[in-house]
């Protein structure tokens, strides 16, 4: 209403109404103005909705540096647990449970069946 006025009209209302709905007038849409304000009701969501997907894509959910403390924090912890003798069981644990990588002499295979 205060951006385009043209498309709108003030309606005064009674003491009672007053008294009621807080205001002692109403805006409802002027006549032949509905288009315009739903187009213009629309575009804007629309261009909320676009800017909200922009920043959904181009932020990434956490910070690199972040990942590599994590990854670093796991793996001190593998090693505090499990020695470092078994420092080759560490890709393991990033796969599926159910996948288990076994090397043969030229490719690496992924056994599901274990």
């Amino acid at each position: 209403m205060t951006y385009a006025p043209s498309f709108f009209e003030v309606i005064p209302l009674e003491a009672e109404e007053a008294l009621k709905s807080g205001s002692d007038h109403i805006h409802v849409i002027a006549d032949g103005a509905g288009m315009a304000v739903a187009t213009t009701m629309m575009s804007l969501e629309h261009v909320v909705l676009l800017l909200v997907a922009v920043i959904w894509i181009t932020v990434p959910e956490s910070n690199p540096a972040v990942d590599d403390e994590l990854a670093r924090r796991e793996y001190r912890k593998f090693l505090s647990t499990h020695g470092k003798s078994s420092v080759g069981g560490i890709s393991i644990m990033s796969m599926d449970s159910s996948s288990i990588m076994k090397t043969t002499d030229e490719t690496t295979v992924l056994d599901k069946d274990k």
